[in-house]
């Protein structure tokens, strides 16, 4: 450590070891009388701090200082006043769904920031003791010492850092740590906030269920793709309520459309039940009928993304021109298989009815 970067560190006076092993302090600005939180580091990535130093951005502690001191980091941080979500629950008090949504969603946003640096930055640490909840309803993520650029290239994690029950399967050798391991950890941070356990020992009732159990796949593929699906699926309930089980076209438009819409899909089914006259035979009519209602049905829920379709058939994977031609593509394919069924059906129907 140089002459100049002691005078730096010298400044600041300890007044309190929060950790109680003094790597992480609360120390006094001589000068100004301004707390602040001095971090000592032995497991680091520079550029993940590099970057917290040049781009504050909420949600996250201002970093004002950095010393490199041989293999140690030496951090002088802003001073959040609040509660981490660890000694809520420590002292016997369960969140509401509102409140977990609230503050998840707040997480989403710090996320989103993080994970939109190239390469991304992924957090890999995400647990009740490093979300602070200050009285104004502000929302922090702390400590960034497992943080690490998630490279694309590589295959797996070389070293193998995250807390038990909160860190992702890649997180121990299975795989390379990638934006899919944080969103791992706010499923996991979600359970717990409802119900005090991890989702292997409870897993949370009502409306957050479903997101949380597609936050924690073990199999990463299989997981929200993204953070802001997650702050998507989130906001969903409420915003749709009972109306997210409408056809495509009915959620999110005006009631008078979303009727007429309504009054269509009814007429179509009627039609094609009582009305048209398809074929000259029964077996022929009936397969007729089964391809034109089943089939329109299922394009038409493929297409509209009916109940988050487009992410469990992996088609959130592409995005523009790609994604449609995609979705084009099993919707024909679709339309294919159901029409062999029809002949399928047409067929037996033919051979079991009496001459």
């Amino acid at each position: 450590m140089t002459y100049e970067e002691q005078a730096r560190l010298s400044r600041y006076q300890v007044t309190a070891d929060l950790s109680g092993d003094g790597l992480v302090t609360l120390v006094t600005d001589r000068e100004s009388g301004r707390p602040f939180v001095r971090k000592i580091r032995s497991v680091f990535q520079p550029e993940v701090y590099d970057f917290l130093m040049q781009h504050p951005k909420l949600g996250i502690p201002r970093l004002y200082d950095k010393i490199v001191d041989g293999d140690r980091l030496i951090l002088i941080e802003e001073y959040i006043s609040g509660s981490s979500i660890q000694e809520v629950l420590d002292g016997g008090m369960l969140f509401s769904e509102e409140e977990t949504k609230r503050i998840v969603l707040l997480l989403t946003e710090i996320l989103i920031g993080l994970h939109g640096n190239t390469p991304p930055i992924v957090h890999r640490d995400i647990k009740p003791s490093n979300v602070i909840c200050c009285p104004d309803g502000r929302v922090y993520l702390v400590d960034y010492n497992t943080a690490k650029l998630a490279q694309t290239a590589q295959e797996r994690d070389t070293v193998l850092l995250g807390t038990p029950g909160y860190a992702a399967p890649e997180q121990y050798g299975f795989g390379a740590s990638t934006v899919k391991t944080d969103i791992y950890a706010l499923g996991v941070l979600m359970n717990v906030m409802l119900t005090g356990v991890l989702p292997a020992q409870k897993l949370a009732e009502g409306r957050l269920r479903s997101v949380i159990e597609n936050c924690t796949f073990l199999d990463a593929e299989r997981r929200y793709e993204r953070v802001q699906e997650v702050a998507d699926a989130l906001k969903a309930p409420d915003d749709m309520g009972w109306r997210r089980y409408l056809l495509p076209g009915m959620r999110k438009t005006h009631p008078a459309v979303a009727a007429v819409l309504g009054a269509f899909y009814i007429y179509w089914l009627f039609y094609w039940l009582f009305e048209v006259e398809t074929a000259t035979s029964f077996a022929a009519d009936i397969g007729a009928r089964i391809w034109c209602i089943v089939g329109f049905y299922s394009v038409l829920c493929i297409s509209g993304d009916y109940l988050g379709l487009h992410r469990k058939l992996g088609l959130n994977k592409k995005e523009g021109p790609a994604k449609t031609k995609s979705i084009v593509l099993l919707d024909l394919a679709l339309l294919g298989a159901l029409l062999l069924f029809s002949v399928l059906v047409a067929l037996i129907i033919e051979a079991v009815m009496p001459k």
